[in-house]
């Protein structure tokens, strides 16, 4: 209609000018007329003046009405080329949306090279040579491998003798496996090769087996300054260490296959750390003889037999005319070349198979903490599985060349990472230098002294040294994981190695139950002005609810909590339902006993439940969560309607949480309080699905959030004409074992005026 009425046909400007000009008379007319009356002219000149304003007016107007039909036009254009480029920007939109459909591709690189990459997964130099930078880096990791090798070759010999073997298959050690660890290994900084703790290890297997000790036994005793009777030959002791080398490549292969990476969650830092620093001291104790020329020492098993032989040293030191005999001990002769492969002796498997196992569980929990702690500092990788796989390899490998078991040294991979190590072709440039030490200059360490042998092993071991003093400042941060540190550290010292990691394992793990039974709960306030609910006891602005108690707990919900759980509910709510049923019953039982010496009619009650009503006051609590008996206080008081669980804080729920869940539902339900769960997680509903949960809980009591279930119980609340505020009895009905009481008026007001049968137990 809007549009007709624009287009109505209206004059336009010429046609109103010639309309106004026709009904003007002519200037010959006018002339014509000259002698006419002065009114006439008069009339004939106002007529004329009208007209003219007339056919101004009607000129205007057409002007503004061609403006209005130009702006209409220019509207309804520019409308046009909107929807015209609405149209295009949609088109092109679903062009692109197809043309990415159909020209994307089904996996992208990284996807790829997942789907497709075994092979560098496998052997990890295929992903990270070809991106090597070898202008910048190369000459960087030729000179730290040889700064590297310069310092494992007096470690190397010194770990040799350690073990019991020729000091040159030390070298050997740091030649074939750290060669095999180049292609399979994903740590950029990790030294490989002989390490004092598993050389150690090593040796003392190698004694029990030629000695025929028991292997449980202390080693402390026999590394503090005794000399064995019968020392082991070298063959014998090559071929031991090869077979043990052996079978601990094969378990760590075994467990790499298996994605054994997951044992190392279980070993936390502390744990480690506790570990290597026990066994350096195992490793100090070994070398007190190198370094001392003390010999012969008596074993001890006294917990303060390294401080008695420390104080007997000193004290020959000190005291005058002492005759000591002051021999050099050197390495000896030291052949060179390496020696050609061959299959280790099968035929003492038995003797060294369980202590193989524990020789690759400490060597890979070594070598693959340093290793994640130097990745997770310069920021890069490793995949935990690998490093089984690449250590276990590197073991099999040199086991053929008579290489003892090792792993990764402490030392040299903190060195290698300061130095800026780029990748492991510094450890193949120290495969190369020892190849050369081992080939033409081995002869000439045979002048060299084992006291500096022995110095060197110590000196390698400062980092784990300085770990015990740090003990302190581990106490301060974390008392939970000191004892980790501390009962670990004393295992491994007072037992050995082995039993030592053992017992720091299951302690670990048992903290965490123990933590898990000390769960803390709290009950939760609202933020006033949020949704928020806070511990009480944690944020001053929190702020309970009136007659509603927010509770949670803190820790899973499972057999070892379920009763710590129930107590914890009472304690914060202030109320135990079971003694509060408990007086009711004692109470019944009292009137029974009152009003049974003077029942008539026993027979109209008897054999049967009855259902009492009982007057129970109704829960009333101080803020403060203790009972109150005194009405005098009711000013302060607080009728509790409704508990709501907080399930937010259960990861997990097992049989025993879900029946302590259903016990305080069920319990507070016979003392007319509500029980709601709130914010529970998949795995805990999915068990409560399970379990038949909610044939004694209603789904109905189940909320999504905290909030929900608070609106839900003050919508209760104010549906509850028994609650208003105020402390006076609440009547409730609980089911009871028959009582014979007489239900008539006669008796009722012979036992103390009772004619209603109502007993009032204060909460």
């Amino acid at each position: 209609m809007a549009d007709q009425k624009k287009h109505v046909d209206r004059p336009t400007v010429a046609a109103m000018t010639e309309n106004a000009g026709s009904h003007l008379p002519s200037f010959e007319a006018r002339n014509f007329t000259a002698s006419s009356s002065v009114t006439d002219s008069t009339m004939y000149s106002s007529d004329a003046t009208n007209m003219k304003h007339k056919t101004t007016k009607y000129a205007r107007n057409g002007n503004q009405l061609s403006k209005e039909d130009k702006t209409q036009s220019q509207k309804s254009q520019m409308k046009t080329s909107r929807e015209q480029e609405l149209n295009t920007a949609v088109q092109k939109s679903e062009m692109q949306l197809t043309l990415k459909a159909e020209y994307k591709p089904a996996i992208n690189q990284e996807q790829f090279d997942k789907k497709h990459g075994y092979r560098r997964s496998r052997l990890p130099i295929i992903g990270w040579l070809p991106t090597y930078n070898w202008q910048e880096d190369l000459l960087r990791d030729v000179i730290n491998g040889i700064m590297i090798s310069i310092i494992y070759i007096p470690q190397g010999l010194a770990y040799g003798v350690m073990v019991g073997t020729p000091p040159i298959y030390g070298i050997y050690t740091g030649i074939v496996g750290p060669l095999i660890y180049v292609f399979l290994g994903t740590s950029r900084h990790a030294s490989t090769g002989a390490f004092a703790i598993i050389s150690m290890m090593v040796g003392s297997v190698i004694e029990q087996s030629i000695t025929d000790r028991t292997p449980t036994s202390n080693e402390t005793g026999r590394l503090c300054c005794s000399e064995l009777t019968e020392k082991p030959k070298a063959e014998e002791a090559i071929q031991l260490a090869s077979l043990i080398a052996f079978f601990v490549g094969v378990i760590q292969v075994i467990l790499g296959l298996l994605n054994a990476g997951l044992l190392a969650v279980w070993l936390s830092d502390q744990l480690v750390e506790g570990l290597t620093s026990g066994a350096a001291v195992h490793v100090l104790a070994s070398q007190l003889q190198a370094m001392t020329g003390v010999k012969n020492v008596p074993h001890t098993s006294e917990m303060f037999g390294i401080v008695r032989v420390i104080f007997s040293i000193c004290l020959c030191y000190f005291a005058t005319g002492t005759p000591l005999d002051l021999h050099l001990h050197i390495v000896g002769d030291v052949d060179a070349g390496m020696r050609a492969p061959f299959i280790p002796d099968f035929s003492k498997t038995g003797k060294i198979i369980f202590s193989a196992f524990s020789i690759a569980i400490v060597s890979f929990v070594i070598h693959i903490a340093l290793a994640k702690l130097i990745a997770k500092e310069y920021k890069y990788q490793i995949s935990v599985n690998q490093e089984w796989m690449a250590l276990g390899t590197m073991h099999i490998v040199a086991s053929f060349f008579g290489c003892f078991a090792g792993g990764s040294s402490l030392s040299r991979t903190i060195l290698s990472a300061r130095l800026g190590t780029k990748s492991q072709l510094t450890t193949l440039v120290v495969v190369i230098v020892l190849l050369i030490i081992a080939f033409g200059a081995a002869p000439l360490f045979k002048y060299l002294p084992k006291t500096v042998l022995s110095c060197i092993v110590v000196v390698a071991m400062k980092e784990l040294y300085l770990k015990i003093c740090w003990s302190r400042v581990l106490f301060q941060e974390s008392i939970v994981d000191f004892f980790i540190f501390l009962v670990t550290f004393t295992a491994v010292i007072l037992i050995n190695v082995n039993i030592g990691l053992a017992i720091g394992v299951v302690f670990a793990l048992l903290t965490v139950v123990l933590r898990s039974q000390w769960a803390e709960s709290t009950c939760m306030g609202r933020i006033p002005g949020t949704s928020d609910f806070k511990g009480i006891g944690h944020y001053r602005t929190a702020m309970e609810i009136s007659g509603i108690k927010v509770f949670r707990f803190d820790a899973p919900l499972y057999f070892a909590n379920a009763e710590l759980f129930l107590s914890s509910i009472h304690s914060a709510t202030g109320l135990d339902p079971l003694n509060i049923v408990a007086k009711l019953k004692q109470t019944v039982n009292e009137k029974k006993k009152a009003t049974s010496e003077i029942a008539n009619r026993r027979d109209e009650v008897a054999n049967h439940d009855e259902e009492i009503e009982l007057t129970v006051r109704r829960h009333c609590i101080h803020s403060s969560k203790r009972n109150v008996e005194r009405v005098e206080e009711a000013e302060e008081l607080i009728q509790l309607t409704h508990i709501i669980v907080d399930c937010s804080s259960f990861p997990y729920i097992d049989l025993m949480g879900v029946d302590a869940l259903a016990r305080a539902h069920a319990e507070y339900k016979a003392i007319n309080i509500t029980v709601f769960f709130a914010c529970c997680k998949v795995a805990v509903r999915q068990m409560f699905e399970n379990s038949h949960f909610y044939e004694h809980v209603p789904k109905s009591y189940m909320f999504v959030s905290l909030q929900d279930a608070v609106a839900q119980a003050q919508y209760e609340q104010q549906q509850d004409v028994r609650f208003g505020g105020s402390i006076e009895p609440v009547t409730s009905k609980i089911m009871l074992p028959s009582v014979n009481l007489d239900t008539t008026q006669q008796s009722s007001s012979e036992s103390n005026k009772s004619n209603e049968r109502i007993v009032e137990v204060k909460g």
